[in-house]
């Protein structure tokens, strides 16, 4: 199952379609959302066929940011492909995360909000990888600016990094 996210603008509510998909259908691309529930506690409301659908609040602003406002966006997410209130089709989707994630035409990792210094930290990766580079990152110029180190640990220290999942959704 695939959730088919509609297009819609910021203040719209967040509608999905379901569609059924075989793992063997490669014309059917998808991305597969990899973030953390943080809370069982299911309070924002989505409408799936039409149909309200509770879903937990880190969840919900994944959706508000990776919603398109002119076409559909084509996600895997736990909480809305996998049934679960059904034990026997939850179980029967985790043996399967690996190939979902395999067969995935990319993956969101959602770490939550931006917060202060959440640019910094993104950017440190990148210039850590050019230092060898000396064409891009010239000898006198630092490798991170003000901030950037300690914003990058609070960045490491969110939730999603604690997750036990992420090590098959990486893996795959």
């Amino acid at each position: 199952r695939i959730a088919s996210v509609l297009p819609g603008r910021q203040d719209e509510p967040i509608q999905c379609q379901i569609q059924q998909v075989s793992m063997k259908d490669t014309s059917v691309r998808f991305i597969a959302l990899s973030y953390c529930w943080n809370t069982t506690s299911a309070e924002e409301i989505i409408w799936v066929d039409g149909r309200p659908l509770k879903v937990t609040p880190n969840l919900y602003a994944a959706l508000r940011n990776a919603r398109a406002t002119t076409t559909r966006v084509n996600l895997w997410i736990d909480q809305i492909c996998v049934d679960q209130q059904n034990t026997i089709d939850r179980n029967e989707q985790v043996g399967k995360m690996g190939a979902i994630f395999r067969a995935a035409s990319g993956v969101i990792v959602w770490l939550g909000q931006e917060g202060h210094g959440t640019a910094a930290a993104m950017e440190l990766p990148k210039r850590i990888r050019h230092l060898t580079d000396r064409t891009k990152t010239p000898p006198e110029c630092p490798v991170w600016g003000e901030g950037a180190w300690p914003a990058f640990i609070m960045l490491l220290t969110r939730p999603w990094f604690r997750r036990l999942w992420i090590i098959q959704e990486i893996v795959c």
